[in-house]
């Protein structure tokens, strides 16, 4: 027999022959290859073999490559299922050494994917030693006892674990322990590459320095060496380029620049922010920001060239950290040069060309969120608004409206021929800029500097003016009919633009300008088609949020012209809408598909909202097909827009189609997929109900309705999602005894049953169910399962507790003495009997107590003595008042109303009336709190029974003991 250690080693050196395979040029072999490696994979052990084959001294680089490759998949793809315990603390083990035997051309990304596991089985708690074991090595590692490729091991691994856990914001204790060995171990490695600055070093202080960013992200940890630290990225950022870093965005000297200023803002943000810090705000200000804001206007003005995302981050650190009342007064002697610099930041650049040209939709998603971690345009107009606006006023103000005339002026002086559209793009970047500043824009400005711009022979030059005009729309008066006459000709020129960016600007900055400036509208009616179906197409090229939202400005400014064409309009937004949908799924990171179809379902919501009553039947039709492959494929983002949508189809009728949507709720509710709807869903089934069901239906409802609406109330109910859900569905069943005259015993019970679901709570809308279901159909509500319990619940025990719950009380004995002789039989009645002299005992002491507690209160009241305790003195009765639910006492009193007991607060008046309801006679009384009014109600309820039912009455009486007759008798004669 062969050893298992034989059979591995012998696996082993097969797996070694299949990744040499795996590259080999004959097809046939490279398939064989790989059908073994994939046979193998699923193998306990592959993860460790992979490990063996990496740190092997001779193993071939080629298949270093391979085998690196495929350790970072199975570790990303197989770690939670497919690996075991053992093969897991094995990878973990042989991490470092392993890390520390390969070329840096594939490190990165294999630590980058075990780290992740690592962490996370931490988080998890899973095994802990492995992870105390590479945190050690990587201590080790970072303190050069191993030489400087353990350095570079030990500050990656570290980086990777410090990202993971920054990313998760669960740090754990071991990571805690780790951060604090680790912080003074870094600040070396970030002082050796200081002092010899070459490529290796400083990519071992960029990962340093990005580790410290990570750990500090979830707070400042004990015995972090502030001040050590801040001199660190002092001189860090004041390094100067000696390693020949020139324009190479990628060279280690720009990552180290980009962390260092990184760090320093997140520990800015720290000092701010937490509740002790370990210096002051002022001592930071003056000893590190202003120093350190020094350094980044050098870096500004006198460097060659700025990695673009290093000057992102400098331009980020001078307006958001740097404390308010010093920045304009640390800025106004570098403003004179600074601005220059900031004015070619915000110019079009040979990057926006290239993107413009390859990508237009992708240039037009960019200017419509721009981002302060990669668009240095946008964090330089930011700087400037900060100076001209909050921060600094009008100092700053005069400073950039006078270079910007300046900069105009010699733009228009620029000799024939010369190119100066890039610096012309910046200059009406400034104009925003100052348009932020302005109480008002000067006379002639906008058509001195902007208008002429429309007709640029340069597309971005037409896409920034309108851009410009949008922007500063939204903030000022553009100065009269005339100039608004003038910028809308020119946007609407620019709608019909050959560029697609210039387009796009176009159709949102019409919009702005509709939305602030009141005589745009009219100039615009007589175009509203045409525009509506210029951004519509916009709309399906762009994929951006920004012209759906145009789109639907459009559309609420102009209903009634786009009425004739408003079921054309639905149909090309469902087809667009179905596009973005496809294309959302085809995509991994589908965000801006989703957005861009969110943004067309609120445009058809819009569209069908805006249009007549008569057109509501054509668009029902359009859109059925589309709401109910939403609903039936179980899409989130958009569910509720489409039960929204079906709210308003539902407002008057319901048809056949929207019947079908119902159906559609109902699966979807069974697969708990529109838990997360519960108002939407509410109002949409509470239609259904109310046009489909009840008296007010215009329209026939098909068979199996009234079982369909009570399948969704009972998932409502039942499925405890969560508490929106639960008062949703006993809403609806009291909309469904209300509404529909005819319901069947069936029904009836069936309500019944479904609030008295035994894992619910009490006082969840059960009261307005039951009792409306006893007036309804008495005998078959009563008879449901459950019925008692809720009724003892209600009326069982004379400290039945809230005023709500004895307010229910009396409305549900009031219910049962207006019903008809056979309704309850004797021991119903007699039951009933004594449970109401139970009750209206203790609610009479509830009330005597209150009524001495205020007499008591009136008596301090007149001594002068309003201590703060009499606030907390309370009767029973108003304390339970004020612990009830506000919805839950509207429901109650609207329940009454509908049994015709009038609730109503009145001093004095206790007059009875009777009002037909249904054949059978409820009573309408006043009621009023203080004066026992549970018993006058009952009182009046007697009255009547033995004055209108002397057979109910013999029945009733009859079985009662001689004390609770007496009782009853007491009660009558007093109220």
């Amino acid at each position: 027999q062969i050893s298992r250690a034989t059979m591995a080693n012998q696996v082993s050196v097969q797996l070694v022959e299949a990744l040499e395979a795996s590259f080999h040029l004959d097809a046939a072999t490279r398939a064989e290859a790989e059908a073994y490696i994939m046979q193998v994979r699923r193998q306990p052990g592959y993860a460790p073999k992979l490990m063996k084959i990496l740190m092997a001294e001779a193993t071939a680089p080629g298949v270093i490559q391979i085998a690196a490759i495929l350790l970072k998949n199975t570790c990303r793809d197989d770690w939670a299922l497919q690996l075991n315990d053992h093969d897991k603390t094995l990878v973990q083990n042989g991490l470092f050494d392993c890390l520390l035997n390969l070329p840096e051309r594939v490190r990165a990304g294999l630590a980058c994917i075990v780290v992740h596991q690592v962490a996370n089985e931490v988080r998890k708690g899973g095994p802990s030693e492995a992870f105390g074991d590479l945190g050690r090595r990587i201590l080790e590692g970072i303190a050069g006892e191993h030489g400087p490729d353990a350095v570079s091991v030990g500050v990656l691994v570290l980086c990777e674990v410090a990202k993971r856990f920054e990313y998760s914001q669960e740090p754990g204790v071991q990571f805690t322990d780790l951060t604090q060995e680790a912080l003074p171990l870094l600040q070396g490695v970030v002082m050796h590459a200081l002092d010899v600055p070459a490529s290796a070093s400083l990519l071992d202080a960029k990962l340093a320095v990005k580790s410290a960013k990570s750990m500090l992200a979830l707070g400042m940890p004990a015995g972090f060496d502030l001040h050590t630290w801040l001199e660190v990225i002092t001189r860090v950022v004041a390094l100067p380029d000696n390693d020949g870093a020139d324009d190479d965005v990628f060279h280690p000297y720009w990552q180290l620049q980009k962390w260092a200023w990184r760090t320093f803002l997140r520990i800015a943000k720290l000092v701010g922010g937490v509740a002790a810090p370990p210096m002051s705000l002022d001592e930071f200000t003056e000893t590190y920001s202003l120093p350190i804001l020094d350094i980044a206007c050098t870096q500004l003005m006198q460097h060659r060239f700025v990695a673009p995302k290093v000057r992102v981050v400098i331009l980020s650190a001078l307006w958001r950290f740097v404390p308010i009342g010093t920045t304009w007064m640390a800025l106004k002697p570098w403003l004179p040069e600074l601005l220059p610099v900031l004015h070619t930041a915000m110019c079009f650049t040979e990057s926006d060309r290239e993107l413009w040209e390859d990508g237009p939709a992708e240039y037009v998603q960019k200017q419509a969120e721009p981002r302060d971690t990669d668009d240095v345009a946008w964090s330089a107009t930011m700087l400037l608004k900060q100076l001209v606006t909050l921060r600094a006023g009008a100092g700053a103000l005069l400073e950039v409206e006078t270079f910007t005339d300046k900069l105009h002026s010699e733009l228009a002086a620029a000799p024939p021929g010369a190119d100066v559209s890039m610096e012309r793009d910046g200059a009406l970047g400034l104009v925003d800029v100052l348009a932020s500043g302005w109480a008002a824009i000067p006379e002639g400005y906008i058509t001195r500097h902007v208008v002429p711009v429309f007709q640029s022979e340069h597309a971005f030059l037409r896409a920034r003016a309108c851009t410009t005009i949008g922007k500063m729309a939204t903030k000022h008066s553009l100065g009269g009919a005339h100039i608004v006459f003038c910028v809308l000709e020119g946007l609407r020129r620019c709608v019909k633009d050959d560029e697609l960016p210039v387009r796009a600007a176009a159709a949102v900055s019409i919009c702005r300008v509709l939305e602030s400036q009141a005589e745009a509208t009219e100039e615009l009616r007589p175009h509203a088609a045409e525009l509506v179906g210029s951004t519509l197409a916009l709309g399906g090229e762009a994929r951006s949020d920004i012209l759906t939202d145009a789109l639907t400005q459009l559309v609420k400014h102009f209903p009634d012209e786009l009425a004739p064409r408003s079921t054309e309009l639905l149909r090309s937004l469902i087809n667009q809408f179905g596009v973005f949908l496809e294309e959302g799924a085809n995509d991994p990171d589908g965000q801006e598909w989703c957005m861009a179809a969110w943004g067309t379902l609120e445009t058809i919501q819009t569209v069908t909202q805006s249009c007549a009553a008569d057109a509501l039947a054509d668009h029902e039709e359009v859109l059925l097909p589309m709401m109910t492959h939403v609903l039936t494929h179980d899409i989130p983002d958009f569910v509720a827009e489409i039960i929204t949508l079906a709210m308003h189809f539902t407002a008057n009728r319901v048809s056949a189609g929207m019947w079908q949507i119902a159906v559609a709720v109902h699966g979807g509710l069974a697969r708990g997929a529109l838990d997360d709807c519960a108002v939407e869903l509410t109002e949409f089934v509470y239609n259904c109900i109310r046009h489909g069901l009840g008296d007010e239906a215009i329209e026939e409802s098909p068979p199996g309705a009234s079982e369909l609406v009570l399948g969704i109330c009972q998932h409502c109910v039942e499925s405890n999602a969560f508490e929106g859900t639960i008062q949703g569905g006993t809403k609806l069943l009291q909309a469904l005894l209300s509404w529909q005259i005819d319901a069947s015993s069936e029904v009836v019970a069936e309500c019944v049953r479904i609030v008295t679901y035994e894992e619910l709570g009490a006082g969840r809308g059960q009261a307005n169910v039951v009792l409306s279901a006893i007036r309804r159909n008495p005998e078959a509500a009563l008879s449901s399962e459950g019925v008692d319990g809720v009724l003892t619940h209600w009326i069982g025990t004379h400290d039945v507790g809230t005023y709500h719950d004895r307010k229910i009380g009396v409305l549900a004995i009031c219910t049962m003495l207006a019903l008809p002789i056979d309704a309850l039989d004797r021991e119903i009645w007699s039951s009933l009997m004594a449970k109401t002299v139970a009750l209206l005992t203790g609610f009479e002491e509830a009330e005597q107590s209150w009524h001495q507690e205020q007499e008591v209160r009136d008596t301090d009241e007149d001594d002068g003595n309003d201590s703060g305790d009499d606030d907390d003195v309370d009767g029973a009765l108003i304390e339970d008042e004020n612990e009830n639910d506000q919805d839950q006492d509207q429901d109650i009193d609207a329940l009454a109303n509908e049994l015709g007991i009038d609730l109503a607060l009145d001093d004095d008046d206790f007059e009875v009336v009777k009002q037909p309801v249904t054949e059978q006679t409820h009573l309408v009384t006043s009621w009023d709190v203080e004066e026992s009014s549970c018993a006058v109600e009952f009182a009046e309820a007697i009255r009547e029974l033995r004055d209108e039912n002397p057979e109910v009455a013999t029945v009733v009486f009859s079985g009662l003991d001689p004390d609770t007759q007496t009782a009853i008798d007491a009660i009558v004669d007093r109220f």
